[in-house]
């Protein structure tokens, strides 16, 4: 089910007045389009009956034409970054995998990321219900992607972590969870494609796996180890139940029959 266009009322981005909202993806149409390469629907765990199937992604209509634009840059360079992960420095110390990315663009792939987090704060589709921020900590992240500062490594710390990729599970999505740090911080993490990655709700200390937080200079370690194993085999599990309990059922549509099952090599 499409939510229909909003007219007039406030940008929730810049809170400026708007004849007409833009269609924004939560988050950005490219990790569709890598997780379902030939255009095909893929499987999104989710209880929302309309969201089984999705070809273009989550969208919803928030924000004006201009606040759209202006991301699109680091929405760009987030593609660029990921797609580049084959080059990746491969390290293995005592038995773990990390990747190590000797160059990036902190600024851009930092406010990308609050970006992510900001768009599913704001929305109101149910996919991303389960994203809640404090209302002191949305209006700072809300003004801090407006004005496009990234702040330092504490304001809505990211951590990317790595998995495996399986062969017929790239077009299975999960919804974002939260989780509560030692520091007793809250963070939820996105299921971008192959990778998870944890945002910080808040600009507080942490000392959650410091060593992995972006920062302003590189290099970046990126955990890449069997948690993400475990996880990806969890939802290969949930998204083989839906599929047979649909079939099973009857309620799939004909034209979405080469979804498929998805399959382990």
């Amino acid at each position: 089910m499409k939510k229909k266009p909003r007219l007039g009322g406030g940008c929730k981005l810049c809170n400026q007045p708007t004849e007409k909202f833009s269609k924004s993806h939560i988050q950005p149409h490219w990790l569709v389009r890598d997780r379902a390469p030939t255009g095909d629907f893929y499987v999104i765990s989710s209880d929302d009956p309309f969201k089984r199937q999705q070809r273009t992604g989550i969208y919803d209509f928030f924000l004006c034409p201009t606040c759209e634009d202006n991301s699109s840059q680091y929405d760009d360079y987030a593609a660029s970054f990921f797609r580049s992960a084959d080059q990746w420095k491969v390290e293995m110390p005592h038995g773990f995998t990390f990747r190590v990315v000797l160059s990036y663009d902190y600024r851009r792939l930092k406010l990308f990321m609050m970006n992510v987090l900001f768009r599913s704060a704001a929305t109101t589709q149910a996919f991303f219900e389960a994203v809640k921020l404090e209302p002191t900590n949305f209006d700072k992240l809300r003004e801090m992607v407006r004005s496009e500062q990234p702040g330092d490594i504490d304001d809505f710390a990211v951590i990317i972590n790595m998995r495996t990729k399986f062969a017929g599970l790239e077009r299975v999505g999960e919804a974002p969870k939260r989780f509560t740090d030692e520091d007793g911080n809250s963070w939820y993490r996105f299921d971008l494609n192959e990778f998870p990655c944890d945002i910080k709700t808040n600009c507080a200390p942490s000392n959650h796996s410091k060593e992995l937080i972006l920062k302003p200079t590189p290099p970046l370690l990126i955990y890449e180890g069997p948690i993400a194993l475990e996880r990806m085999e969890r939802l290969r599990k949930t998204a083989i139940d839906r599929v047979e309990r649909e079939q099973a059922q009857c309620v799939i549509d004909p034209k979405f029959a080469k979804v498929g099952t998805p399959q382990l090599d």
